[in-house]
């Protein structure tokens, strides 16, 4: 494993986003203020080689398991770990939709978990989830992760109000950015104090796979936690 450390991300973003697309990571859309604040907030990205010129797929898939153990291992290393999904598309809103929902709550354990159907217009609708994450849940909801534009992982020593950090969520990406989620917005709202958060990065295991950790400077304890 590399680490790499980025204390500039307007500077770095080229390399922080890279193969990601723009409007996760926008960064022509922050003012001066906020241009100013984002160097507040510092990377680590831990770095896993990828199968590069062994290309087949037994080995594929045993580096991509040692990459989503050490996910595990960097992750659980903190008290309470949310994982935040969205639905890749927004769609077509109807009844029978909204009864099925979007995760399957039949692979999820007690209650800390919360859906939710942001409707957009009178026609459409996009479904959002935020649970805590646990020994039991985390195959599952884990393979969501791997979708960097539409989840991440809020790490924290405090437990969240799940209701509440959704509808944060929700607002910023429906109202402000038209169902995109964009990391720069999240970063602002959620990485403050010791909050930090953990997305995917890389090429998809093709060079390498990558797990990114943003976090405020502030946080002495986020560089080792």
């Amino acid at each position: 494993m590399e680490e790499r450390i980025y204390t500039n991300i307007i500077e770095s973003f080229l390399e922080i986003n890279h193969l990601k697309s723009v409007k996760t990571f926008y960064i022509e859309r922050l003012d001066d203020e906020q241009k100013k604040d984002i160097l507040n907030y510092h990377v680590i990205e831990y770095v896993f080689e990828g199968v590069q010129s062994k290309r087949n797929q037994e080995y594929y898939r045993e580096l991509f398991n040692k990459f989503v153990s050490h996910v595990k291992e960097i992750v659980f290393n903190n008290q309470y770990n949310y994982i935040f999904i969205k639905e890749s598309f927004i769609k077509k809103a109807s009844r029978l939709r909204s009864y099925k929902g979007f995760i399957d709550k039949g692979k999820l354990t007690g209650d800390n978990f919360i859906e939710k159907e942001s409707f957009i217009g009178d026609s459409e609708s996009v479904f959002m989830f935020i649970g805590l994450l646990d020994s039991f849940n985390f195959n599952y909801l884990v393979d969501y992760f791997f979708d960097s534009d539409n989840s991440f992982i809020i790490s924290s020593n405090e437990e969240f109000n799940l209701n509440n950090t959704l509808n944060k969520l929700s607002d910023l990406i429906i109202t402000k950015n038209d169902g995109i989620l964009n990391y720069l917005d999240v970063i602002f709202k959620i990485c403050k104090n010791k909050n930090f958060i953990y997305r995917t990065g890389g090429d998809g295991g093709e060079e390498y796979w990558s797990l990114q950790k943003f976090y405020n400077r502030s946080c002495l304890s986020c560089k080792t936690q």
